[in-house]
């Protein structure tokens, strides 16, 4: 139910769906990540398992993404936000 919603949602949003722990939704509703995996919307379904070929007949495209130090996240605020300063509103 949830997962319908979700994805109706995304379709009149023109946007996609972000699910996870995959591998904790599988043990309980396979179902669903199996029609999560083979919806049209973009779909991006995360977890530390590997991806199990009954989840879906589409093979995926698996990204190891590395964990980062809470230096490394820092530095990539930083780097991106630099440019951003706050605004200040009043007569100070």
């Amino acid at each position: 139910m949830v997962a319908s919603l979700a994805v109706r949602e995304a379709l009149l949003g023109g946007a996609g769906l972000v699910a996870g722990p995959i591998e904790q939704v599988a043990e309980s509703h396979a179902d669903v990540v199996r029609w999560l995996a083979e919806t049209e919307i973009p779909v991006l379904l995360f977890g530390s398992s590997t991806w199990d070929p009954q989840w879906s007949t589409r093979n995926p495209l698996a990204v190891d993404a590395p964990v980062l130090t809470v230096g490394d996240r820092i530095e990539l605020w930083a780097r991106e936000l630099g440019a951003v300063r706050p605004q200040r509103h009043g007569g100070a």
